[in-house]
């Protein structure tokens, strides 16, 4: 469960940083960062898991054509992510829920910050909805709401 809901968050970052060169799909990106308060410092933003997870084909393309020995492990694992750093032992995807780290095909990926921010633009879309569904921008706090 947590592996979907981190491949939804890398859903969400494409509605903030589109992949298109679109005018409006950036015209987009660009007002809903502002209204949400997203920053390019923001967890979303970071390519590195979100390319893990939406090119994972890809990425096991790679990983397959490398000189591997030992176990496989093709099935998502939740566990401790120490397990992945046994070299025999080749897990495809692990999650470790208490560290809020996953791996994919042994690279390891903090999500903690991700799924705080995550929980972050859902209070402020749930605070909008209910003020009318109208995009508002954040100014800091729940009582800073002002519309535009």
């Amino acid at each position: 469960m947590i592996q979907e809901a981190l491949t939804h968050s890398a859903a969400l970052s494409r509605f903030f940083w589109p992949p298109t060169k679109n005018k409006l799909s950036l015209a987009r990106g660009e007002n809903l960062r502002s209204t949400f308060a997203i920053d390019e410092s923001n967890p979303l933003g970071h390519r590195k898991l979100r390319n893990a997870l939406e090119h994972y084909d890809e990425y096991l393309d790679s990983f397959l054509l490398q000189d591997r020995v030992g176990h496989f492990f093709p099935s998502p694992i939740v566990d401790h992510h120490e397990l992945a750093d046994d070299v025999l032992g080749n897990i495809f995807k692990l999650v470790d829920p208490e560290n809020g780290i996953c791996v994919i095909l042994g690279e390891k990926y903090e999500f903690d910050l991700i799924r705080d921010e995550v929980r972050r633009i859902l209070d402020l879309a749930v605070t909008m909805d209910g003020g009318g569904s109208r995009l508002r921008p954040y100014r800091g706090n729940s009582d800073s709401w002002r519309e535009r």
